[in-house]
């Protein structure tokens, strides 16, 4: 089989499946025939995996949204933490990990 993104020859165990694209939210019925390797999942753009669905199979990135760490569809992007929030987990993870408490 061959790569959808860079055409090189990949084993069956190298491809990536993917959701078509438009998918919301992860469901094996979304899933196209294609596959990606996973170099191009690891350094290309294209695509990725939703960080609360899995790694079934990936999205395009233009059906996801990223908070600049995480990429996440648009069934959970409404679980992204906004800078306050994060920051406010980091000042409580910074605290129970200080021996002086």
């Amino acid at each position: 089989m061959k790569c959808k993104s860079c055409k090189k020859n990949i084993g069956k165990r190298d491809g990536v499946q993917v959701y078509k694209k438009g998918t919301d939210c992860a469901d094996v019925d979304q899933i196209v025939k294609y596959v990606i390797c996973k170099n191009c999942l690891k350094h290309g753009e294209d695509f990725a995996y939703c960080s609360l669905c899995g790694d079934e199979a990936a999205f395009h990135t233009s059906d996801l949204v990223s908070d600049g760490f995480s990429w996440y569809c648009k069934e959970h992007k409404g679980e992204i933490m906004d800078d306050e929030e994060r920051e406010s987990w980091m000042d409580f993870a910074g605290y129970i990990n200080d021996p002086n408490h």
